[in-house]
């Protein structure tokens, strides 16, 4: 199987975390690491059997990569509360502008920012990697299952508390998607 993993607006601290997980996985699952900058892999390919993303949605040119990055993989992973809820950057709606302002000091940002999303508010996500950064534990057993054949359904519950019903909160700064909620 070949792996592409990319990076949108986050810390890479998911990537770094997990990259002896990922090296292991490699070898243990024939899977192909194709694309991974981190790794020196960064010669794109014109499909993917998964693509892993770390980071929000953060400006026009993300959502951009992110639809054509779906189009070109089987599966498509949300890494880390970045890309599953809307993570840390999301914070910036509390942000004062004149902060901002200070810190880039008139300059021009090369691209051109958007409210900070989820993967999910854009593509189809086929499986979340919750956690910052995930566990090592759950980012293998994540691909062993999707390597093997075994899929789950996204809303699979995988601890022995479920609820009965589950609802979405819209927040200022998260959005709380009960579906996709663990009941710790």
């Amino acid at each position: 199987m070949k792996l592409g993993i990319y990076s949108f607006g986050g810390c890479e601290g998911c990537r770094y975390a997990l990259i002896g997980s990922i090296l292991k996985l490699s070898r243990e699952l024939d899977l192909e690491i194709a694309y991974e900058p981190l790794l020196g892999l960064n010669v794109e390919q014109p499909s993917y059997d998964i693509v892993v993303i770390e980071g929000a949605v953060c400006t026009l040119e993300d959502i951009r990569k992110l639809k054509e990055l779906r189009s070109r993989a089987k599966y498509l992973v949300a890494l880390g509360s970045c890309a599953v809820v809307g993570g840390i950057p999301g914070n910036k709606k509390f942000t004062d502008q004149k902060a901002v302002d200070s810190v880039y000091r008139g300059c021009k940002l090369p691209k051109s920012p958007v409210d900070v999303k989820p993967l999910s508010a854009y593509v189809k996500v086929d499986y979340w990697i919750r956690g910052c950064p995930p566990t090592c534990e759950e980012f293998e057993e994540v691909f062993r299952r999707i390597i093997s054949g075994i899929l789950f359904k996204q809303y699979e519950r995988r601890l022995e508390y479920c609820r009965e019903n589950t609802i979405t909160l819209e927040g200022s700064v998260i959005r709380l998607q009960g579906e996709k909620c663990i009941a710790c």
